[in-house]
């Protein structure tokens, strides 16, 4: 019984990991990035972007970046970052740039 429950969540996990895998910041999009937030990173977007997965996805599918605009990001993320526990000022400041680099 515990080896099909641990069989189950290995693939589970590896499932919603290939699931986000089209969302992971390439070298293509940095350019991209940083005309919209200058001096951004390759760092600061895998950063960003490991964060996004890590707490949005606990609640909800991830939504592509693409899906809305910057602004409409920024009004999204206030309500988000309380209901996913983000506190921390840089964390949310990485999430917040990953996806307003790659927002439509």
């Amino acid at each position: 019984m515990k080896i099909k429950f641990l069989i189950v969540a290995i693939v589970l996990c590896m499932a919603a990991c290939t699931a986000t895998q089209h969302l992971r910041p390439v070298d293509a999009d940095l350019a991209a990035a940083q005309q919209r937030i200058p001096g951004i990173t390759m760092n600061d977007l895998q950063n960003g972007y490991k964060i996004y997965v890590m707490n949005c996805s606990a609640c909800h599918r991830l939504h592509d970046p693409k899906e809305f605009t910057a602004d409409k990001w920024k009004t999204i993320l206030l309500e988000m970052f309380s209901k996913a526990k983000i506190t921390d000022e840089k964390q949310k400041q990485l999430v917040t740039n990953f996806l307003i680099s790659k927002s439509k």
